[in-house]
């Protein structure tokens, strides 16, 4: 199995990322993600994911949990939940080994004792999204090193790099499983809405970044009045509905500045600024630099 270059397509209609990641009869890939040229906005999939930095550093946001990851360290991602990373600012680096798989790799058919013992504690927990992992807990460098064997067995394709990929993937979720906290599965009916909501109004917000966008429209997308649309993000993902409308505005700014040679004022009104100044300020204290000083620091070196 080659690894693959990262891409991430998200259904306009569900907020699910497109991807088929493998095939029905071997349903996992692997990536080699690099954060310089592929962002990974919020977004969830059906299939479980793992990864390990490998480079420079990598800020990782699983649900309501945010943490920068250095090489050598990763994360687990359970089934269905928001994940989100992205480059770190001030950092020349941010490479990620990934692999990404369904839980029918590791549980076969439904109602198998692998489903029902070393899947279903997973993907059927509405209180566990996901851990991140470090070498310097015993156990965690055990799941990191399943992580980079399985990862390891899709890029050299041996002999038998199919069952040597399922047994090292079959070993993290049994650990993971065993990890676990106890109250994991006290999930509130209230949090598991919030999920769902949340869902749908990212996915408004990214599909419609370049228009006019309110408080009220966000909230509508969710059935919520202001007050509840502002709880939910907070709650959530720790920002208002219109600080990440600004934030993933001018990231899509900063991808449109090092891959076209639009002018700064195009730039901002196909990104939803109708004040350039305005956004240049904004653009500035996100990145520490003009969007112009931006474009230059993008350009290849000769």
């Amino acid at each position: 199995m080659a690894v693959l270059l990262s891409n991430i397509v998200i259904d306009p209609n569900s907020g699910l990322e497109l991807v088929r990641h493998g095939s029905i009869s071997f349903p996992v890939a692997c990536y080699d993600h690099d954060f310089r040229n592929v962002p990974a906005p919020w977004h969830w999939h059906e299939e479980m994911e793992a990864a390990i930095v490998t480079a420079g550093a990598v800020n990782c946001s699983i649900g309501s949990q945010s943490v920068q990851l250095k090489a050598g360290e990763g994360y687990f991602v359970s089934s269905g939940f928001l994940h989100k990373q992205e480059m770190p600012e001030s950092t020349p680096d941010a490479l990620m080994h990934c692999i990404v798989f369904h839980s029918s790799l590791i549980g076969g058919e439904k109602n198998s004792i692998y489903t029902k013992k070393y899947v279903e504690p997973l993907t059927g927990s509405q209180g566990f999204p996901g851990c991140f992992l470090f070498p310097d807990v015993p156990w965690q460098s055990g799941m990191l090193n399943n992580i980079d064997k399985a990862w390891n067995s899709c890029r050299d394709e041996g002999t038998q790099y199919e069952l040597e990929v399922r047994e090292a993937l079959s070993r993290l979720t049994a650990g993971i499983i065993s990890h676990m906290p106890k109250d994991s599965g006290n999930h509130s009916l209230r949090q598991k809405r919030d999920m769902d909501r949340i869902k749908g109004m990212l996915l408004y917000i990214q599909e419609n970044y370049m228009q006019k966008i309110t408080l009220d429209d966000v909230a509508a997308i969710g059935i919520l009045s202001r007050r509840e649309c502002l709880r939910c993000f907070q709650k959530t993902i720790q920002v208002s509905p219109i600080q990440y409308l600004l934030t993933y505005r001018l990231k899509k700014s900063a991808e449109l500045l090092s891959l076209t040679d639009w002018t700064v004022t195009e730039i901002a009104e196909r990104c939803g600024f109708q004040d350039c100044s305005y956004f240049s300020r904004l653009f500035r204290k996100l990145f520490h630099m003009t969007p112009l000083e931006y474009r230059k620091a993008s350009l290849p070196t000769k």
